[in-house]
């Protein structure tokens, strides 16, 4: 598990998520005026849990159940990301995670959207690493087998 594979994969997985967080919200809604604390905290602890969150993608996406699913990594990839992503917005709605005070059909469905989007690109990440990532580890485990 804690192979080179592993750490590009997790580590370029949470920037890219985070990035793609930071746009949205950042850049598009301009959602970081309405945080309550200093905005350095609040990227620092964001920070932190996109890395927690690559770790659930890259654990997720290495599932045999996607095996049986689909052989393309970027299938495996794309239901990765389907999945975490709403897991994710279903336990964030759940606490009341947002940076909307009110509630629409709409908000409630583009969030959604996102997380999906989010962990996708996260996924699609993983994969990447996947394919093009050397790991010797791994070849000296596949000759064994």
């Amino acid at each position: 598990m804690l192979n080179r594979r592993f750490y590009f994969a997790w580590i370029i997985g949470a920037i890219a998520m985070y990035s793609a967080f930071y746009c949205w919200h950042g850049l598009i809604l301009t959602d970081f005026s309405r945080v309550n604390f200093p905005k350095p905290l609040f990227l620092s602890f964001t920070a932190i849990t996109y890395l927690l969150i690559s770790f659930l993608v890259y654990k997720v996406f290495e599932l045999k159940l996607w095996d049986a699913i689909s052989k393309n990594l970027f299938t495996k990839a794309v239901f990765t990301g389907l999945t975490v992503g709403f897991l994710l917005f279903v336990v964030t709605s759940v606490l009341g995670i947002s940076f909307s005070a009110r509630f629409s059909f709409t908000h409630f469905v583009t969030d959604c959207i996102w997380q999906i989007i989010e962990q996708s690109i996260g996924g699609i990440v993983v994969a990447f690493c996947h394919i093009h990532v050397y790991s010797p580890e791994l070849e000296e485990e596949a000759v064994k087998k």
